[in-house]
C-alpha cells in the first residue's frame, strides 16, 4: 500500500478525507500540526504528503519547506490544500500540486490521479506559478481559475 501522511487540523474534513483516501487503497497517517508532520515524515518516509496550509504549531508550508531543504521529501509527492486560494503566498517552489478544499469531491480519487501522474514523470517540478486543481466532478480534475 502507498503511504500518505495527511496533515489536516479540521476534524470534520479529516474524517471525510481519511475515508476517501482509505477507500482509494492508501495507507494513511493523520497529523494535525506541522511539528508532527515533520516528525512523522522523518520516521515513515511517505510516498505522498497532503498538507493543509494553516496547521497547529507550524504551518504546513513551513514544515514542508524545512523538510525539502533537508532533502527529506525530494522523491515525495507534495499536494498542498487550503480553504483559501493562498497557493501563491505559501506554496511556490515547495508543492507539486495545490487543491482548493471547496472543490474537492473525492480526495482519494484525486490523489490517485495525481500520484499516477507523479510516477510517470521521473523528475516532477515544484510549481512556481500555481493554477489550482479543481475537481469538477468525481474523477475529473481540471486546471484553471474557474474554481468555485
Amino acid at each position: 500500500m502507498t503511504l500518505v501522511i495527511l496533515a489536516e487540523d479540521d476534524e470534520d474534513l479529516t474524517d471525510k478525507y481519511l475515508t476517501e483516501l482509505e477507500r482509494a487503497g492508501f495507507e494513511v497517517i493523520h497529523v494535525a500540526s506541522g511539528f508532527d508532520l515533520k516528525d512523522l515524515v522523518k520516521k515513515h518516509k511517505p510516498a505522498i504528503i497532503l498538507s493543509d496550509t494553516h496547521l497547529e504549531e507550524i504551518d504546513g508550508d513551513e514544515a514542508c519547506n524545512e523538510l525539502l531543504r533537508e532533502g527529506l521529501i525530494d522523491n515525495t509527492l507534495l499536494i498542498a490544500m487550503s480553504a483559501v486560494r493562498d497557493y501563491d503566498s505559501y506554496w511556490k517552489n515547495v508543492a507539486h500540486e495545490f487543491l482548493y478544499k471547496a472543490s474537492i469531491t473525492d480526495l482519494g480519487t484525486t490523489t490517485n490521479h495525481l500520484y499516477q501522474k507523479f510516477l510517470a514523470n521521473p523528475n516532477p517540478r515544484r510549481y512556481k506559478d500555481f493554477s489550482p486543481i479543481c475537481s469538477r466532478s468525481q474523477g475529473q480534475e481540471g486546471r484553471g481559475g474557474n474554481c468555485p
